[in-house]
């Protein structure tokens, strides 16, 4: 082997969380012995306990080159979610963390397919078919997400949510740039959530999108989330062990994520009822509210309105959104969007180096990139996410067609 010693990160199962693509970092210890530390975000870096080299890691057919979907292996039915899913891109795994290698369309599928992962009204369907701590490819190709037709139909509303959630470090600077002619319609990466206010209301209108999507009403959601508005301190007596009633089980239920993702679904039925029905338009107008920027945390919130609560707390209207903080820090709001953006491509081309930038711009324009630019995951990949992509047996079936059962409504 000749050239330069390249090393990368390679990922385990911890270090990967919902759309959070460095949930913790490696301090000391091996196995289960192991110490490791949540990193916030803000101050998001890759703290992983090995690092393999990029030769080894094309030969050894871990390398995976390009984007994919990254999931954590072992998991169980009753933890507070199963499906713990996130975006990556070049970077190797270990036998903790499996990947999905989209062949059309990569970038969009990827972000698609990863918020998908994420929400509340699949995991479920996970847990009914997850019998052990193995989340085998068996039991993912037996789930379903919503058709791709209705995703790509909505993508310009919804793009600026799951980029966001998924892309929020200067890191992903060359997708933000792809993604810059859909995403520019609603905001600039200066307003991307990086704090736990702004993320929660991101992660709360996704969840409404896609349970709307997946063909669910009030009704099936609250099935799916049943006990999920007890009081503060209950401790599960009766409940289904499956249920998601551990997610935020230490925090009033006006403030859990669970509960806010059924009351921004009780204001998407709103929309999409006033539409008459039509599913796609509701979704549209439940994104456009507010100035475009969507469903909103509420001020104030009484859960008896809605027919949840389990206490006299219930009957009072509770302050919401000002417990959550500020939706973005100063720095955020002092920047324009032209400066943020400008800001974006000078993080692309730094990471890309000049040639790969270029190659960037030209695949944005139609060009054809320059040759053996691509598919070079230590020297400037280039924009496509082409290149040699290695694929776990069998994982290719997921996107090679245009009809899929996994797609099905």
């Amino acid at each position: 082997v000749t050239g330069p010693a390249v090393a990368l990160p390679l990922y385990e199962g911890r270090m990967i969380g919902q759309f959070d693509f460095s949930q913790k970092g490696w301090v000391s210890g091996k196995g289960r012995g192991a110490v490791w530390h949540a990193i916030p975000w803000g101050a998001k870096c890759i703290e992983p306990q090995y690092l393999l080299g990029v030769t080894v890691a094309r030969l050894s057919g871990k390398a995976n080159e390009g984007e994919k979907i990254a999931y954590m292996r072992i998991s169980s039915s009753t933890n507070s979610q199963t499906m713990i899913a996130t975006y990556l891109v070049d970077f190797p795994a270990g036998d903790s963390v499996f990947f999905y290698l989209p062949t059309n369309d990569p970038l969009q599928t990827c972000l698609a397919v990863s918020s998908v992962f994420c929400a509340l009204c699949y995991d479920f369907g996970v847990r009914m078919r997850l019998g052990g701590l193995n989340m085998s490819e068996f039991v993912i190709n037996e789930t379903a997400v919503p058709s791709p037709e209705k995703v790509r139909g909505l993508w310009g509303y919804i793009a600026h949510l799951v980029a966001g959630l998924l892309l929020p470090m200067p890191a992903f600077s060359r997708e933000f740039v792809r993604l810059q002619e859909v995403v520019a319609r609603h905001g600039s990466p200066s307003e991307y959530p990086l704090t736990f206010s702004e993320r929660l209301r991101a992660r709360c209108c996704l969840e409404a999108i896609v349970a709307a999507l997946m063909g669910l009403g009030e009704t099936e959601l609250h099935y799916v989330l049943a006990g999920v508005d007890f009081q503060k301190g209950w401790n599960g007596d009766g409940a289904n062990p499956k249920g998601f009633w551990r997610v935020d089980k230490d925090k009033h239920p006006e403030h859990r994520h669970t509960v806010l993702s059924l009351i921004a679904f009780h204001d998407l039925q709103e929309k999409i009822a006033a539409c008459g029905g039509d599913v796609v338009k509701g979704i549209e107008v439940f994104c456009s509210q507010n100035d475009g920027e969507g469903w909103m945390l509420p001020e104030t919130l009484r859960l008896a309105d809605y027919g949840l609560g389990h206490d006299e707390r219930a009957r009072e209207h509770q302050p919401v959104r000002e417990c959550f903080g500020p939706r973005f820090f100063d720095w955020q709001l002092a920047q324009t969007p032209e400066e943020s953006w400008r800001e974006c491509h000078l993080h692309a081309r730094n990471l890309l180096g000049e040639e790969g930038y270029q190659n960037l711009l030209d695949e944005l324009e139609g060009k054809e990139p320059v040759a053996g630019d691509r598919g070079s995951v230590d020297g400037g990949r280039g924009a496509g996410g082409g290149g040699r992509r290695s694929k776990r047996a069998g994982q290719e079936k997921l996107f090679e067609t245009e009809h899929l059962p996994l797609f099905d409504d």
